[in-house]
């Protein structure tokens, strides 16, 4: 039997494809804390169901939010743990912000020219084990292989194990924005920009 913690030596990690795209929203909507929920709420038709709304979103191709930037985590067949990230681009201009209150702290707070881990998240069941770590190891190789000025992630404050991740894997908080309270969005306090040279 194996232990809850114990390594999983029969992982693999391998690019997500389009038709992983429904399982890639699911693990993202549990990963963002209701930041994608909110997000897809925007974007939804009337009575169209969110999870509907995030699967097409990572079905496409050419954008950031896309399967074409994630990297998932396999054991047995089953997808247990993903890795979105991509390339920050430079900003237009240096006051350019995101028009909706609610979204404004966490577009302050991208690094642009940096590889934005925009989601990464285990399912339960599956945590302790290091497959969050080495798919932050992709990340690295990833920003390496591009010439990006590190890898930088967006966390909230009251999300201790995710801090505790990427305190781990030594990244360093450069900034904090205050959380713009919403009904979807879990955590209220501060956001957290979270940084690390590769």
């Amino acid at each position: 039997m194996l232990s809850e913690t114990a390594p999983l030596t029969a992982l693999i990690i391998r690019p997500a494809h389009r038709e992983d795209s429904r399982r890639i929203a699911e693990l993202i909507r549990i990963a963002a804390d209701g930041v994608a929920d909110y997000i897809w709420s925007t974007l939804a038709a009337p009575d169209e169901d969110l999870l509907d709304v995030g699967t097409r979103r990572y079905a496409r191709e050419g954008v950031g939010f896309s399967y074409g930037n994630a990297v998932l985590a396999e054991h047995d067949g089953a997808v247990v743990g993903f890795l979105l990230a991509f390339a920050m681009p430079p900003r237009a201009n240096a006051v350019e912000t995101e028009a909706d209150p609610i979204l404004r702290p966490y577009a302050e707070l991208e690094l642009p020219g940096s590889l934005y881990i925009a989601g990464i998240g285990v399912q339960d069941g599956f945590r302790r084990r290091g497959i969050a770590t080495r798919l932050l190891a992709v990340a690295r190789e990833r920003a390496r292989a591009e010439a990006l000025d590190g890898m930088s992630a967006i966390v909230f404050a009251a999300n201790t194990a995710s801090r505790r991740l990427f305190q781990k894997q030594g990244f360093m908080v450069t900034d904090r924005r205050a959380v713009v309270p919403h009904a979807l969005i879990r955590h209220t306090g501060e956001a957290l920009l979270y940084h690390a040279r590769t």
